[in-house]
């Protein structure tokens, strides 16, 4: 579903779903589509300083929640950190967790807030990522996640290591695993996660993406984040969009 659309993104927050289940499109670990770039994160002033009942067409919008996230105790500096909607975790150096949240809708109808959270977790050199999608307002359909490893060392730029890693997902249950092999390159690495999504009796798809934490290589051949992540929190992409049909 990676189309060529209006981009209207913003950054994140955590929300969890802990359901279970998926229904395949592609073999667990096989690539989908080809590598490309992550979707920039752009905000499309002209839908979301509009009100609601002004907007035209499909949008997507920030919704600032790291207060309530700090306040309830999901995030706590200095394990994580919040920036307008997006928020990262350094649970260990083996394992953290990324998040996006936001309204979307069409026109002057706002069709609900969907969130996206993943949480990487290394094994020696093998990722694991949990992606968990959570809508609500309108049915959602044709819910898919995409996981991508990218080049996070100074001169890859964020470039793709692998081809995208993609699954076909049931909306009722909102939750899969990947599991992804060793990288045996031995370069710095960080995970792009994405979810799109259609909606019945609406053109086009929306999205929401978010980037993992960087981690790097140990002596022992290993994957594991930095002991002190938040300069990197700072710096990473989270936002949503739509993509025309």
């Amino acid at each position: 579903m990676h189309h060529l659309g209006l981009f209207i993104a913003g950054l994140a927050c955590s929300v969890a779903l802990g359901a279970t289940g998926f229904t395949s499109a592609h073999a667990e670990g096989a690539p989908g589509r080809s590598a490309g770039s992550p979707r920039p994160a752009a905000v499309d002033p002209r839908q979301c300083a509009r009100a609601v009942t002004d907007r035209v067409g499909p949008w997507w919008c920030v919704e600032d929640a790291s207060e309530t996230v700090v306040r309830s105790s999901r995030i706590a500096p200095p394990e994580g950190f919040c920036r307008g909607s997006g928020c990262w975790t350094w649970i260990s150096v083996f394992e953290s967790k990324a998040s996006v949240l936001g309204p979307y809708g069409y026109g002057a109808r706002t069709l609900g807030d969907v969130s996206l959270t993943a949480l990487d977790t290394y094994s020696g050199s093998a990722l694991k990522s949990r992606f968990t999608f959570r809508s609500s307002g309108a049915a959602v359909r044709d819910l898919e996640f995409t996981l991508r490893r990218l080049d996070a060392s100074r001169d890859g730029s964020g470039t793709p290591i692998t081809d995208d890693f993609v699954r076909s997902v049931d909306p009722l249950t909102s939750q899969y695993t990947f599991r992804l092999p060793p990288n045996a390159r031995g370069i710095e690495q960080s995970s792009y996660h994405e979810a799109e999504w259609s909606v019945p009796g609406y053109p086009g798809t929306w999205y929401v993406f978010v980037r993992g934490l960087q981690a790097f290589r140990d002596a022992n051949g290993g994957y594991r984040f930095y002991d002190s992540p938040i300069e990197i929190m700072e710096s990473l992409p989270a936002g949503g969009g739509y993509a025309a049909p």
